[in-house]
């Protein structure tokens, strides 16, 4: 009997101690399993359509063939500037668009998209191979810049009662 209580109160406590977790939600999911390709300033000129053009150091993380297609050896690096701009307004009063608090932030910086080398390698004339190529890619898929906290006393009503106005 004594024994059950032990492990009653450890269950209990490992319950109670639950309620504050967290884990993801689905707009986390979203917001860090989105991929913004950069690619190289000739992909970003195209939209990214390098698929089918290739010749191009940015088609191998679209097309890792359309390398093959140039023939000769490239290195390549990229550069550019990420900025972000967030917003946020804050009402002491609920349902109302008097918005007396006012915050933003401004981040930028400077990022490089990709970095990368192709080589070609020439095949002897007696191969019916023409040549092969091998590349080796390091791009950027996405960046967080924008994150911004926001705080504010509200005097006039409580979360209960703009659930309730919302609700109604």
């Amino acid at each position: 009997m004594k024994n059950n209580s032990k492990i009653l109160s450890v269950v209990a406590l490992f319950a109670i101690g639950s309620l504050t977790l967290g884990a993801q939600t689905m707009y986390d999911a979203l917001k860090y399993g989105d991929i913004n390709y950069y690619g190289t300033a000739r992909s970003m000129a195209l939209g990214n359509a390098m698929t089918a053009v290739g010749g191009d150091l940015g088609s191998i993380v679209l097309n890792p063939a359309g390398s093959a297609v140039a023939g000769y050896s490239q290195f390549s690096v990229s550069q550019g500037v990420s900025t972000s701009t967030v917003g946020a307004d804050y009402s002491p009063v609920a349902a109302s668009d008097d918005f007396t608090s006012n915050m933003s932030s401004k981040k930028g910086r400077y990022i490089m998209p990709n970095v990368g080398v192709v080589i070609n390698v020439p095949t002897p004339s007696s191969s019916t191979l023409k040549s092969y190529s091998m590349g080796f890619l390091i791009s950027t898929t996405g960046r967080s810049l924008d994150r911004m906290s926001v705080t504010g006393r509200n005097d006039f009503t409580t979360m209960l009662g703009d659930m309730a106005y919302k609700a109604y």
